[in-house]
């Protein structure tokens, strides 16, 4: 039975699907961030260990610029990290309201069946 909230409960589950998109897309580029800075971790102990090994060799600019590019890496992560709760928070309070409108619904469809 058509109810008149049916187009509400369609905008709500639409933006529902979108929300849960958009997380993924954060959850996935966290996760590439992750990536980077283990990348990150990695060379500059492999550079190290080079530079320990060969006493003429520095790897003192190259740890200083991996540094860098670590602290822009975590500042993008808590950039990630927010938006994430953001769009947690967002999908939480449309999910409430999609099961308002789902419940308003079912009690029109109710009414209906008993007034018939």
């Amino acid at each position: 039975m058509i109810t008149p909230y049916d187009a509400a409960l369609r905008l709500r589950r639409r933006e529902i699907d979108d929300v849960r998109i958009s997380i993924s897309v954060e959850i996935n580029q966290m996760v590439v961030i992750d990536q980077q800075s283990a990348s990150i971790d990695a060379a500059v102990s492999e550079e190290t260990a080079l530079a320990h090994a060969d006493p003429t060799l520095s790897a003192h600019s190259f740890v200083a610029r991996m540094q860098s590019q670590r602290e822009l890496l975590n500042r993008d992560r808590s950039f990630c990290d927010a938006r994430l709760a953001a769009l947690r928070a967002q999908a939480t309070e449309a999910y409430g309201s999609l099961r308002a409108l789902e419940s308003v619904a079912t009690r029109h469809r109710d009414d209906v069946s008993r007034a018939a």
